[in-house]
C-alpha cells in the first residue's frame, strides 16, 4: 500500500475519542506534576510495561525461542531469567512460523499460558496497515502483544520512514490504551547489534534490545550470547551473558565471569594471609 493509501485507514483509537476537540481540557505542567503515574516493568530491567520494545537480532540466532520463554513468564507469572516479572495475558501474534514448527517448540518449552494467533487460525491475524487492524484493540485490555515478526506485521517497506511512521503510529495507539509490545526484528547484513530498516524503527520505539554472539573471552571453549541495549532506551538498561540448552528449557544466565575470578582472589589472598599468621 501507499501512504496514501494507509492514512486513509481506520485509527484504532478513534471510536474512543470525544466528538470534540476542547483545547482548554489539555493538562498544564502544574497538572502532570501532580499525576501518580510511574514507569513499571513486565520484567525488571528488561521488558518495559506499557511500551514499545523491539528486540532484534541475526537470522537463526533464537529471537523466537527467547520470546516464547518471555511470553510464557509473563503468562504465568513465573520469574524470567531469574528476573521478577508481573502476570498478565499475552497474546502472541505468529506471521512467520509453519504451524508444525510452533506446536514443535510450544511443546519443548512446555508453554501453557500463552494465546497463539497463528496464520493458519480461521481468522489470521490482520497487518498492521491493513482496515483490519482495529482487531487489535479487542484483545483484553493492558495484554503483552508479541509480533512475531515486525516485517511480516506490515505490507510497506521497512526502509521507508513514512511507511514505518504510520505501522508505529498505530502501535503507539495501542500502547496509549495499556497494551505492551514487543516486536521481533532482524538485523542488517554485517552487524550483529544494528536493527534492519528505517531508521523510524527505533526512533518511534521506547526500548531496544539485541540478541547476539557474545564476544569470546580468552580461555573460554565456547561462546555465549549477549543479550543487552545497543542504542536506545527510555528506561534503564540490563545486560545478561546467556547460553542455549533446550535440556535446561532453553535460554539460561552465565554467571558473571568476573565475579569468579575475584573469589578466586579473595581465596588466595585469604589463604596466604592465614599462612603468614601461622608463620
Amino acid at each position: 500500500k501507499s501512504i496514501e493509501d494507509f492514512n486513509k485507514l481506520p485509527v484504532i483509537a478513534a471510536p474512543d475519542r470525544p466528538a470534540e476537540f476542547d483545547p482548554s481540557k489539555l493538562p498544564t505542567g502544574t497538572m502532570i506534576q501532580t499525576m501518580e503515574v510511574k514507569i513499571e516493568w513486565l520484567i525488571k530491567g528488561l521488558l518495559p510495561k506499557k511500551a514499545i520494545t523491539v528486540l532484534h537480532g541475526k537470522g537463526g540466532i533464537g529471537k523466537t525461542w527467547l520470546s516464547l520463554s518471555i511470553a510464557e513468564s509473563i503468562a504465568t507469572g513465573k520469574p524470567f531469567l531469574g528476573l521478577k516479572t508481573e502476570h498478565i495475558p499475552v497474546y502472541y501474534i505468529d506471521y512467520e512460523n509453519p504451524l508444525p514448527v510452533l506446536v514443535e517448540r510450544v511443546k519443548t518449552l512446555n508453554i501453557q499460558g500463552v494465546y497463539f494467533w497463528h496464520i493458519s487460525n480461521e481468522t489470521p491475524p490482520p497487518a498492521l496497515d491493513s482496515e483490519e487492524n482495529y482487531y487489535y484493540g479487542k484483545l483484553p485490555e493492558g495484554a503483552l502483544i508479541v509480533f512475531d515478526t515486525f516485517r511480516s506485521a506490515h505490507t510497506g517497506y521497512e526502509n521507508d520512514s513514512r511507511n514505518i511512521s504510520g505501522v508505529l503510529t498505530v502501535l503507539k495507539l495501542l500502547r496509549e490504551k495499556g497494551y505492551t509490545i514487543l516486536l521481533l526484528h532482524h538485523t542488517a547484513k554485517g552487524n550483529d547489534s544494528r536493527y534492519k530498516g528505517s531508521t523510524a524503527i527505533l526512533d518511534l520505539a521506547d526500548h531496544e534490545l539485541n540478541l547476539c554472539d557474545a564476544e569470546k573471552k580468552e580461555g573460554e571453549e565456547e561462546a555465549y550470547y549477549k543479550l543487552h541495549t545497543p542504542q536506545k532506551s527510555r528506561y534503564q538498561t540490563e545486560e545478561l551473558t546467556l547460553d542455549f540448552d533446550l535440556d535446561q528449557g532453553g535460554f539460561f544466565v552465565i554467571p558473571d565471569q568476573t565475579e569468579g575470578i575475584l573469589k578466586k582472589i579473595h581465596e588466595v589472598i585469604s589463604k596466604l594471609s592465614e599462612e603468614q599468621r601461622k608463620k
